[in-house]
């Protein structure tokens, strides 16, 4: 098997989707798998991309407001208290951090629209792959 060169890094938001709202971080929310708002998990992933394959590095799940607020329901689904609610963009930063902190290096670093719509975001991009 052929050793796939990465491009690109990708950050994205996956979607699971759920018939229920049972389940760690289950939640009526944006779901991209179905296109349209519904009780789904929702992780932040990143990937390695090249113009023949992608791989995920890690991922995040995201935990919406109403769990942060609901420790009984924290509890009944295993959630630690220490695991708080964090915007999408904090989630891949840490992703990001994480991966470089492992030697890797990504050439570039594409996102979801999303993601750019904090200005902090890309600026503190920057600063983490150019201190690598």
């Amino acid at each position: 098997m052929p050793v796939v060169d990465p491009e690109v890094w990708v950050i994205d938001d996956v979607s699971f989707p759920r018939r229920e709202d049972v389940g760690g971080g289950v939640a009526r929310q944006w779901c991209g798998a179905l296109g349209r708002q519904s009780n789904c998990r929702v992780a932040v992933s990143l990937h390695t991309a090249s113009d023949t394959a992608s791989a995920p590095i890690s991922w995040q799940l995201f935990v919406p407001q109403q769990w942060q607020d609901d420790a009984a329901r924290r509890s009944r689904d295993g959630i630690p208290e220490e695991v708080g609610r964090r915007e999408k963009w904090r989630l891949a930063l840490d992703l990001i951090d994480e991966a470089v902190s492992w030697g890797l290096a990504p050439q570039v670093i594409v996102a979801d629209a999303g993601y750019g719509q904090n200005g902090r975001f890309p600026l503190i991009v920057d600063t983490l792959i150019i201190g690598s």
